[in-house]
């Protein structure tokens, strides 16, 4: 069973297309829609549905207390054989618990550097609500780190992160991407050469992602080339909602922004873009923005941060950020989208490399030896 905040995010859809090949049958339980959801996946059978309501105190408690009594007696009468949590920040204790009880083997899929954002979320956050959440998050991801039986991360960039070092014996590396329909979603469809300059961004518009720095850049950037376009997709943090607005007012002919954009409308944006732009702060492992867009045959601009940033610069997938003050970023920008030419070739390059290297069959490979290992050693 994989335990997880949101059952229909890419990341989520693409572990469970992996572990559908490597184990019998896939219960997912987490949110969907405003609803808490058991899933069987094989089956595509909703097992439990139930609304997230926070309207009466009453529907809160019944909800919560229903929810937790449904997912014991699943987890009795489906016989689960091994629990994994996926990316969850509020760990739901009942289902570790329960595993403990029964004798079930649990893994965490923590991924990213999931300590480092919760730190820095606490420290940035205005509201008392944010703060809070995030403590919990930290307390939670402590407590849980040393009850579950393997940890699985993305990379072992990871390693040295707090509270990973004296965990050594549980830690495992495995990807959550891509998906077995990856290369047929995401693939160049719009000749390079076709391509209007326009660059882009994708993800949480916030600080940690580097956000602000890009916002920054742009009337730099619009000054020196008065046609470039930049299409902003994703929600802003509270802290970048001012500076977006103010952006859109004064750049509203060359500046376009979408709070989201359904998955699968994503590689059409991809085909239309020159650039994309990812100055983020702390990556574990290859974002999954970064990896769409050069299957999409997108060049890349991206911060010196976590393993995949040396990925790109050794195989000449991308380009690497000096650093993110926004005069700096501006005019890494102009100059790169003065190389049409290079641009190209590193477009049609990425594009084959990627195909090539990082693959499903690898990302089976991975979790297959992971749940090996977890099965035999709970024998």
């Amino acid at each position: 069973m994989i335990v997880t905040p949101y059952i229909d995010s890419p990341a989520t859809r693409s572990l469970v297309s992996i572990l559908n090949e490597v184990v019998d049958q896939v219960f997912i339980m987490g949110t969907l829609r405003q609803a808490f959801v058991l899933r069987d996946i094989k089956r595509e059978k909703m097992l439990f549905s139930l609304p997230l309501t926070r309207r009466y105190l009453p529907n809160i408690l019944i909800s919560h207390v229903y929810s937790m009594l449904y997912t014991i007696s699943s987890v009795i009468n489906n016989r689960m054989d091994l629990i994994l949590f996926s990316q969850t920040i509020d760990y739901p204790l009942h289902v570790m618990i329960l595993a403990k009880i029964l004798k079930i083997p649990t893994l965490d899929f923590i991924g990213g550097s999931r300590h480092y954002l919760l730190n820095w979320n606490m420290r940035l956050s205005r509201k008392w609500k944010e703060k809070l959440f995030s403590a919990y998050g930290l307390a939670s991801l402590s407590a849980a780190v040393r009850l579950v039986d393997r940890i699985v991360l993305l990379s072992k960039h990871l390693v040295d992160e707090h509270p990973f070092p004296r965990l050594h014996s549980k830690l495992g590396f495995a990807w959550n991407f891509p998906s077995s329909d990856f290369y047929t979603r995401f693939k160049v469809e719009k000749r390079y050469d076709e391509r209007e300059p326009i660059v882009g961004f994708v993800g949480k518009l916030s600080v940690l992602k580097g956000a602000s720095h890009l916002i920054k850049a742009i009337p730099l950037i619009t000054k020196q080339i008065p046609d470039v376009k930049f299409v902003l997709i994703g929600s802003p943090t509270e802290q970048i909602v001012k500076a977006i607005e103010e952006l859109l007012k004064s750049h509203k002919t060359c500046v376009k922004h979408f709070h989201s954009v359904p998955h699968n409308h994503m590689p059409y944006h991809y085909n239309n873009m020159m650039l994309l732009v990812h100055p983020s702060y702390s990556e574990g492992g290859p974002p999954h923005v970064v990896l769409e867009a050069l299957a999409c045959g997108t060049p890349v601009l991206i911060a010196r941060v976590g393993a995949f940033a040396e990925i790109i610069e050794k195989n000449t997938l991308g380009f690497i950020l000096n650093n993110r003050t926004p005069e700096t970023l501006a005019t890494q920008i102009i100059s790169l989208l003065d190389k049409r030419d290079l641009l190209s070739k590193i477009s049609e390059h990425s594009a084959v490399w990627l195909r090539e290297n990082i693959t499903h069959k690898q990302a089976v490979s991975m979790w297959r030896k992971i749940l090996e290992e977890t099965a035999s050693e709970a024998l």
